[in-house]
């Protein structure tokens, strides 16, 4: 897979319990402030062989853990013309609460998380559920996808993005199997990545 493929994105905290890195692999990424991928992430580039040099130099300033995500570009800023969208992009949150202390609570999808880096004994851990072909079944899109889609024009879909606000991931979930809606997308990436599909769910 070509790295320029992907966007990455740093995430960084304190982890004292071992056992929360595990958790964050298996369930995602909580954000309590919502939809809102740049709120609790911050984009890096990075070239190839770069990701070591940058993961230790973010540890530095952000606490002893970096979590890494990698989402392919496809379904953050798919290619337009004329508003029509060339590839289809992947809704990333399942919405959890809208009684959080800032508003609504999400969590990112954990097949998106690529790993994490501890400073403490400077090791890298793979999140064995990582994969660039994600199940976005019940899932609702970031607030930046909505953004890109409105400014290129693309309504049809910003409309179907923001048709997903406010509605529960079991209603999303339900909805998105009556009406196959990732069937395509799903196949279309699967093959583009040489991966198979995940068609397991997220946990209700």
């Amino acid at each position: 897979m070509n790295n320029e493929e992907f966007s990455y994105f740093f995430h960084g905290t304190t982890i004292n319990d071992p056992t929360l890195v595990n958790e964050i692999f298996d369930n995602g990424l909580i954000n309590y402030r919502g939809n809102d991928m740049l709120s609790t992430m911050w984009p890096i580039k990075i070239r190839e062989g770069e990701l070591g040099q940058k993961m230790k130099a973010y540890a530095g300033t952000k606490g002893n853990a970096i979590f890494v995500i990698k989402i392919p570009k496809y379904y953050l800023t798919p290619q337009t013309s004329k508003g029509q969208l060339q590839q289809i992009p992947l809704p990333i949150w399942k919405h959890i609460s809208s009684f959080g202390e800032r508003g609504d609570i999400s969590q990112l999808s954990p097949e998106l998380i690529y790993g994490v880096y501890l400073a403490k004994n400077d090791s890298f851990i793979q999140n064995p559920n990582y994969s660039p072909v994600h199940n976005p079944t019940g899932l609702q899109f970031d607030n930046q996808q909505i953004e890109f889609l409105l400014n290129n024009d693309a309504i049809g879909m910003y409309n179907f993005a923001v048709s997903r606000k406010g509605k529960t991931f079991e209603e999303l979930t339900q909805a998105d199997d009556i009406a196959h809606n990732w069937d395509n997308a799903l196949t279309q990436y699967s093959e583009h990545f040489g991966i198979e599909q995940n068609k397991n769910h997220h946990s209700l």
